[in-house]
């Protein structure tokens, strides 16, 4: 048995061992409990996006597995491993190691053209400046449908390396798309890669009918892709994460060998539209969510965006389960106007943690603001730090804001 294995098998182990404990299934049923709006469940507890960059200078994160398909593993396995041992919060792990199928979504191609505006992060986050490509009507049709494949014959080599490895100490799964991963309706986002930002704000009142023919388009793209991956048989209905929330619940029940979209999570968002009125918000964004999202079981709704006086909209989306509240939104107002029908995944601001000397005070009355508001309207809570930049190299920084939140959160 070569040291790759060897040490896979060891971590695997390790990773298998708390998987299958009372502590985990524990944090399991309060997911579920959250997302099925169970009255009085405390809220959950997340730290998602992390720097890992900063972090790696830790033994227990250094890869050494030399095969590429073990060593990804490996990785995975020993940042999970860190994560439970130093800040884990409510933390979840599935108990199976999960292998990706490939998927690739073929089409004509629309590329971005943009020029990198800061390259002094040494992580993958970066400010981009976009040109715009969308001039005319005309111009609507630059936008490809997608023909997705299914590689099978690549993801069973990758499964069958990672079985080989360590199938007969932990179960070894196929992993489909998820709502974390490939199933996301966000025209704005795609827009605004593919235009300069003026020009796509200016463009929503100077040419309304060019908008609104681009947001149709991306709709019509992206709901035949669904279709397709439902056809092809690559949704997954065994998710655990939805976009650094919880996803389990009982009120989604996939069939076991062929999963539908009416039984998996839908999500969609509108960032770049936080900064327009709540009337051009519906009528550019949610009259199309509408219709996408109408396939789906439940749905999440909102990123980064500022939703606080935007409910009496978002509501309008069928089968919407959670909404997201993030750092740049009134927590109060939001979670009034939410009042118990739908999980409240609000945002911790992670610019708190991107300090070299964490104000404990402030971290701790935001906090205490989005608890005491979900308390006061008997709202289920989903509260994450997440789009972690940088801790400035401080482990501790993400340890001291976790003990905080979980201390807080079991005042309830």
């Amino acid at each position: 048995m070569d040291q790759d294995i060897q040490v896979l098998r060891k971590l695997a182990s390790q990773y298998f061992e708390y998987a299958m404990s009372d502590e985990n299934h524990r944090k399991m049923e309060l997911h579920r409990a959250s997302n099925d709006l169970k009255k009085g469940t405390r809220p959950v507890v997340l730290l998602s996006e992390i720097p890992w960059h900063e972090l790696q200078p830790a033994d227990e994160l250094q890869p050494v597995c030399e095969d590429p398909i073990l060593r990804a593993v490996e990785s995975k396995i020993r940042m999970t491993l860190f994560q439970k041992k130093y800040f884990p919060g409510d933390m979840v792990i599935p108990p199976y190691i999960g292998v990706t199928k490939i998927v690739l979504n073929e089409n004509d191609g629309l590329k971005p053209i943009y020029t990198e505006v800061d390259r002094k992060s040494q992580n993958d986050v970066h400010a981009h400046q976009f040109a715009t490509q969308f001039h005319t009507m005309e111009d609507v049709e630059k936008i490809p449908f997608d023909k997705v494949y299914y590689d099978r014959d690549a993801t069973m080599r990758q499964y069958e390396r990672v079985a080989d490895a360590i199938g007969d100490i932990i179960p070894v799964k196929l992993v489909g798309m998820y709502a974390v991963m490939g199933i996301a309706n966000t025209p704005w986002d795609l827009l605004a890669s593919y235009m300069n930002m003026d020009d796509l704000l200016y463009n929503m009142v100077d040419e309304p009918e060019l908008m609104h023919a681009l947001v149709s388009r991306f709709t019509d793209v992206f709901l035949d892709r669904m279709r397709q991956y439902e056809e092809l048989g690559l949704l997954e209905g065994d998710s655990y994460d939805l976009h650094c929330t919880p996803a389990l619940t009982n009120d989604l029940h996939p069939d076991r060998d062929h999963v539908k979209l009416n039984q998996v999570w839908g999500r969609a968002a509108a960032q770049i539209l936080g900064v327009v009125s709540p009337e051009m918000h519906d009528e550019f964004d949610i009259t199309y969510q509408m219709r996408a999202m109408a396939p789906f079981g439940l749905v999440y709704y909102g990123c980064c965006e500022p939703l606080d006086r935007k409910i009496h909209i978002v509501e309008k989306i069928p089968n919407l389960r959670k909404v997201g509240v993030t750092p740049w939104a009134d927590p109060n107002v939001a979670i009034e106007a939410i009042n118990g029908r739908f999980v409240v995944s609000a945002k911790a601001n992670p610019g708190l943690v991107g300090v070299s000397s964490l104000d404990m005070d402030a971290i701790g009355k935001e906090i205490e603001t989005i608890v005491d508001a979900c308390h006061r309207y008997d709202c289920t809570c989903d509260l994450v730090l997440k789009d972690i930049t940088t801790v400035c190299g401080r482990t501790e920084n993400l340890v001291e804001w976790e003990q905080l939140a979980m201390k807080l959160v079991h005042k309830y």
